[in-house]
Formats: C-alpha cells, structure tokens, sequence
C-alpha cells in the first residue's frame, strides 16, 4: 500500500510538471521544478533523519536553502523588456 500511495503521488507530481512545461514552458518550469526537490530532500534529511544536528550546520543549512530559494527565483524570471 505505501509503494502504490508513493507511486501515485509521483504520478500525481509527473502530470503537473508536463502541465506545467505547456503552460510556462521548460525554461521556466525546471528551475523550479529543481529546486522544490532539493528543498524537499533537504528537509527531509533534516526532519526525518536528523542532519544538521549542531547550530552551525543549521545555520548553513538554512543559509543554503534561501541561497537556492534565491537561485530559483532569479532563474526563473523573464525578461518582458524586449516584447512589445
């Protein structure tokens, strides 16, 4: 039952990406798309598996996170200079 709620979820995490590449197009949408991964993974390890256990490495750990949070963001603006 958990192999198949974790293999709907992908599914479920699958679809709105291919949605999600006709609406805002591949440029835009892996970036995100990425980054909401490494995110995710992150605080995974940190909130299930108990990393980053001393002060310095959350204070790196959460200095890395906005870093990529930051990263994501300016990758995935677009520049509406130019369309007129």
């Amino acid at each position: 039952m958990l192999a198949a709620l974790a293999g709907a979820f992908w599914i479920i995490g699958q679809i709105g990406q291919y949605v999600a590449y006709k609406r805002i197009g591949v440029s835009t949408t892996m970036p995100i798309s990425t980054g909401f991964q490494l995110i995710g993974t992150a605080l995974i390890g940190v909130f299930i598996f108990g990393e980053w256990s001393t002060s310095i490495e959350k204070i790196a750990g959460v200095s890395g996170l906005l870093l990529l949070i930051l990263g994501v963001w300016l990758t995935s603006i677009t520049d509406t200079r130019g369309a007129s």
